[in-house]
């Protein structure tokens, strides 16, 4: 079709392509950090001692995902 040709020789489909790529490639990092993080033991029950703090009011929301994100990282060594 003569839609296809034009973006064809325009470069629209390469660069489309491109930002395809880059979009599954961060779709995929975030998607296997997710899973590592939830299915952490340690962060499981962390996450079930924090849950409660959270509801009550104890702590915010914030602190309780950097202190959980920073349990994580403390178990890779980080």
């Amino acid at each position: 079709s003569d839609y296809f040709k034009l973006a064809r020789n325009s470069g629209y489909l390469v660069e489309n392509r491109r930002k395809q790529s880059l979009f599954w490639m961060h779709e995929s990092i975030e998607h296997q950090l997710k899973e590592g993080f939830y299915n952490d033991p340690v962060i499981a029950e962390e996450m079930d001692l924090i849950r409660k703090d959270v509801v009550d009011g104890k702590v915010s929301s914030f602190m309780a995902a950097r202190r959980l994100l920073k349990q994580y990282h403390k178990g890779r060594g980080g």
